[in-house]
């Protein structure tokens, strides 16, 4: 019991200084809550040297880690302390490709309903992106390595930080890993969205031909992709697919519509909402709600809803564009 209120103690205190400025006190506090036992209270800790930018705290950060991988299942049950700590490195741009190379292929396996699951996928998509950051040579294969991995989580990172690589290699590397395909659709989702960002040539027509999937879960993160982008390009695609369909998949159209944040695509939806009956001026709405803290769009919503004059539509608009909504 004592040992849990020291605890609470020392998490108190963190979230009491996570707004200070960084003095010399506080980077010697820090240090200390660095080095304690508690998993718990060295990712409080870690959080806060990543947003609070103390680069002063690297050796200490990486020394934490290493810490913990001796009998990581009973010291860091979850990672916690790990998660913390590779993350803040790559806030704090820490460059150590080796601790990055170990980071990347760390597994952490925990007792689960069922059986076991590896509590280590976010060290390895931290240490994905601390090697692209680094500028590491080979972090191709290595990510290509992370596309296979049994994990979801691990395989979206691994696509995020392909991405972030801004390289046309990585952007045929997730071509092809759309192609192939993915038992988990999110996967292939981030990869559309990667080619997007990567190729925006090609990429456009390429993403558009999923949008004839079967599969309606595909069909949704190619438009979400396509509104992603803000590439004009993308309305009149997006357009002609939301007004050849019903129901969810045009819900979802309007939604990446009003992603583009494009003044043409503002001015469709608004027309919808003014001059649709329901569910085509609902979805609109809806979609529309995405910038609901922006003034001027919400006061031509209104506007639009108020010349509709459908009753269950102003209904809507009220709760939608509730500030707290």
């Amino acid at each position: 019991m004592a040992k849990a209120r020291s605890l609470e103690a020392k998490l108190a205190r963190l979230r009491a200084i996570r707004n200070e400025p960084l003095s010399p006190p506080l980077l010697e506090e820090l240090r200390s809550a660095l080095r304690d036992a508690s998993n718990i209270a060295v990712a409080e800790a870690a959080e806060i040297a990543g947003e609070a930018h103390g680069a002063d705290l690297l050796p200490v950060l990486v020394e934490a880690f290493e810490r913990f991988l001796d009998e990581p299942e009973k010291k860091d049950k979850m990672c916690r302390a790990k998660i913390a700590i590779a993350e803040a490195l790559n806030k704090l741009e820490f460059t150590g490709e080796d601790f990055y190379l170990r980071g990347v292929r760390y597994v952490q396996m925990e007792p689960a309903w069922g059986g076991a699951r590896d509590t280590a996928v976010p060290v390895r998509v931290a240490s994905a992106f601390g090697l692209v950051r680094s500028r590491y040579r080979y972090v191709l294969p290595l990510l290509i390595d992370m596309l296979a991995d049994e994990d979801k989580a691990a395989r979206v990172g691994a696509v995020q930080a392909l991405t972030s690589t801004g390289t046309e290699a990585a952007g045929l590397l997730l071509r092809l890993k759309a192609r192939v395909g993915d038992k988990e659709p999110e996967v292939t989702a981030e990869c559309l969205g990667g080619v997007l960002e990567l190729m925006p040539g090609d990429g456009m027509s390429f993403v558009a031909e999923f949008l004839t999937e079967s599969e309606v879960a595909i069909q949704e993160g190619a438009l979400l992709a396509l509104g992603s982008s803000r590439q004009p390009a993308a309305f009149d695609i997006l357009k002609t697919f939301a007004e050849e369909h019903s129901g969810e998949l045009q819900e979802v159209a309007h939604t990446a519509i009003a992603l583009l944040r494009l003044p043409a695509a503002m001015d469709y939806l608004l027309t919808l909402v003014s001059d649709e009956p329901p569910p085509a001026a609902a979805t609109a709405l809806a979609a529309l709600a995405v910038h609901r803290y922006d003034a001027r769009i919400r006061e031509r919503t209104a506007a639009a809803v108020a010349k509709n004059g459908d009753a269950k539509l102003r209904a809507a608009f009220e709760k939608r564009f509730r500030a707290d909504a």
